[in-house]
This record gives structure tokens, sequence and C-alpha cells, in this order.
């Protein structure tokens, strides 16, 4: 027998939603998911198609969306799922689904967790969610291992850079820009050769902070390598993109950092590339104009921002 239609719903626990299970259930429990999702310590959020759902536990995203209906493309169960394959398993769901008699017997793909059959019980729903909870909180763990910069804690190379390709395949789809900065901070290698690689470390480490403290909740900034940063500007023009940045460029310049004691000064040079929404600009496109238009503000005296022609 054919599988029917599901609706699909998002249980989350933190605004990012980087810790998510994802059920699969016929509209008329929404409201006993709901409760017991609320129990279990999750916020439910139920999204139109699977193809939202991807997109929300693959971006950093501050919305939370409450819509509830029936996935209108009318693909199976296993069709549906297929999608979580091309998830890397450090960002992929928990995935329960929730089924009637006729379709309880039927094999599920591997790419589901757990299973429940209706009529539901919530106490075994409950008990459901508890292992959901331990995957995700070792997932949590390893994400923070694979994709963190050892050091500063930010985003490491790999994961800015996928997160740069995944906003420019959505925001092609969804009609935004995406603006992207490159960041260096001057003279660094002055502070280790004064300081010591102590400080230079600490120094860098409040540096990232900061620089992080002055982006939007879905915005990211990784480290790209050495002494350069690379921010990813979400829906976000050209113009706002040379505000943000200027900000941060302002911001990093008018303290001083403490480093192991010292107060350290620091000032940075940004590039900045636009891509505009129709623009099928790759990421390597992207990151040589931004990287062209940094090195033009180092060479213009540093502590500035220069757009990329």
């Amino acid at each position: 027998m054919p599988f029917p239609t599901y609706n699909v719903m998002c249980l989350v626990k933190d605004i990012n939603m980087q810790q998510r299970v994802v059920l699969l259930y016929d509209s008329s429990i929404e409201d006993s998911l709901t409760r017991v999702a609320m129990q279990a310590g999750f916020q439910a959020t139920s999204v139109e198609e699977l193809q939202s759902v991807l997109e929300h536990i693959s971006i950093a995203d501050a919305r939370w969306q409450c819509l509830s209906a029936v996935d209108p493309t009318g693909k199976s169960l296993p069709q549906l799922l297929g999608g979580l394959r091309d998830i890397p398993i450090y960002m992929r769901p928990y995935v329960i689904v929730v089924s009637d008699k006729h379709t309880a017997s039927v094999d599920l793909p591997d790419d589901v967790d757990a299973t429940i059959t209706l009529p539901i019980d919530i106490h075994d729903l409950y008990l459901l969610l508890r292992p959901a909870r331990r995957f995700i909180q070792l997932q949590t763990e390893f994400r923070k291992q694979a994709l963190r910069d050892p050091l500063t804690g930010i985003l490491n190379r790999r994961a800015v850079l996928d997160m740069l390709e995944r906003e420019l395949l959505r925001g092609r789809r969804l009609g935004y820009a995406i603006s992207v900065a490159m960041v260096d901070i001057d003279c660094y290698k002055q502070i280790n050769d004064s300081l010591g690689h102590l400080a230079g470390d600490a120094a860098m480490t409040a540096f990232a902070t900061r620089l992080e403290s002055q982006l939007r909740p879905y915005d990211a900034v990784g480290r790209y390598g050495g002494d350069e940063f690379l921010i990813v500007l979400t829906d976000c023009g050209l113009q706002q993109a040379l505000q943000i940045c200027d900000r941060i460029r302002s911001a990093v310049s008018s303290a001083p950092f403490t480093a192991t004691g010292h107060l350290v000064e620091m000032s940075i040079s940004i590039g900045l590339a636009c891509v505009e929404s129709a623009s099928n600009t790759s990421v390597h496109e992207v990151i040589h104009r931004a990287d062209t238009a940094l090195y033009q503000a180092k060479n213009s005296g540093r502590n500035r921002v220069v757009v990329a022609s």
C-alpha cells in the first residue's frame, strides 16, 4: 500500500534550530504532538514541505514559523526522506514517523530513526523523544569539534564555506542577495613578535568574539585561515552590507583588547563583495572578488572597507 502524504513538524531546542527532531504525522494529532514536545523541552514548529525542513535545519535561521498543511507534493514517505541523505551526518535530524496501522507494516527507509503507531500514546512518544535528545546532544558535541575553529570557537574554514555555498543556492532560489566580506587583522604579526604567540592567540580569540557580536543572528563568520576571517551576510544587499562592515571595523578599532595582561589595539581591513539574487556566481568567484577587494584595502592604508568592483 502506498504511503499517504504527511505533515512535517520540526522540534527545535534553540533559536538557530541547531538541535532538532523531525516528526512526520497526520494532522489530526498535531495538538497532542505539540503538547508532548513542549513537555520534553522542545519548541514545535511545523513546515509545509520537507524542502522547507531541509532549509530550516541546514541554515542558521532566527525565524520561528508555525505552518500546518499536508505536504502538497503527494510524494511517498521514502521519496520525502530521500533528501535527508544529502545532509551531512552532523546536521541531519532525528526522524520519527507517526504512522497508522496500514503503513506500520511497510518497511521504512533507513533514514527513519524511530516509528510510533496510531492511536498515539503520549507516554510512548515521550519515551521516543528521550533517545532523540541524546542523539542531538551527541550531534551537537560532534558538530562543535568538526565545525568549530579550536582557537577562536567560531566556524572553521570548511563550515563557513559550506554555509556560503548553501546560502548562494538558497538566495538564488528565493530571490535575495548575499554579501561576503573577507576580513584581515592589520599587522597581526607585530602582536606575535612583540608580545609572544600566547598573547597573539588571546588577542585573536577576543577579536573573534567581538566580531561575531556585531553580526545578525542569521549571519555567519568563520576563520578562513591565519588572521583572515570570512563573513556571510544573508539576505543582505550591498548598501546594508557596507553599513554592517563599517560598524564591525569601527567596533574593532574603538577599544583595545585584553591579551595575557596586555592591552592590544587592533584595526582590520575588509574586502566586500555582493552577489545579487539572480546571479550564478560560484563560491570561488565571490571569494576571489572579496579577496581582491581586501588586497586593495590593505594597499590603500588599512583600517577600511573596500567594495569589489
